[in-house]
């Protein structure tokens, strides 16, 4: 299983590359990117987009700033 882990982020990192790549020579440019569905759907699914998520997030940041890392790698763990 690990394996396949390693290989499928090995992938991820290749493909992240060559849009990195394709991006620079203007082969491709964001806005396009933005508008591929398949684009759209991952951004929607990601759980950063979620209200829930960023207030999260902002508390635990709030906390590290403030020095209270204990508190705020709870919230980050979550």
């Amino acid at each position: 299983m690990e394996f396949y882990r390693k290989r499928n982020k090995e992938m991820r990192t290749e493909q992240k590359k060559d849009l990195k790549t394709s991006i620079v020579n203007g082969i491709v440019t964001t806005s396009e990117l933005l508008e591929d569905t398949s684009i759209q759907m991952m951004m929607a699914a990601d759980k950063s987009n979620e209200p829930d998520f960023r207030r999260e997030y902002q508390a635990a940041f709030n906390k590290y700033i403030g020095g209270n890392w204990g508190e705020a790698i709870t919230i980050f763990r979550r």
